[in-house]
């Protein structure tokens, strides 16, 4: 667990034995391999890996957080109709409030150490875009 006090590290280390576990369940994120879009002048560029990750990952996240809603994949440039686009994957709530699985994923990966810190955060970022 890190240290969200600022204690100097002895002192947090000390304490470590005394706090109680992190009761939320560990949710570790799976990324798609490297992704590319085409610019312009035919160079394929690279999109960042945290838009994609995947299926397993995307179903552990609609269990989580949306049982009632469902996975779509829109491409990444919507308005493009270059084959093989990236498809990116949203969880889509009853409401209609699509959110990139990707996004929510991403609050797991930078807080591996902290499970309900990502808990949290994800349930905070679910509420601000209002889905229900």
């Amino acid at each position: 667990m890190p240290n969200p006090m600022g204690w100097p590290d002895w002192l947090w280390e000390l304490e470590q034995p005394f706090l109680p576990p992190d009761p939320t369940p560990k949710l570790t994120p799976i990324y798609l391999p490297q992704q590319f879009v085409i610019d312009g002048a035919g160079n394929q560029e690279p999109i960042a890996i945290y838009l994609f990750p995947d299926s397993t990952t995307c179903q552990a996240l609609i269990t989580r957080y949306n049982p009632n809603g469902s996975i779509v994949y829109r491409p990444f440039i919507e308005t493009s109709s270059v084959p093989n686009e990236p498809q990116i994957p949203m969880l889509v709530w009853p409401n209609g409030v699509a959110i990139a699985a990707g996004m929510l994923a991403q609050l797991w990966t930078q807080n591996q150490d902290s499970p309900s810190t990502a808990d949290t955060l994800v349930k905070q970022a679910i509420t601000a875009r209002g889905a229900q």
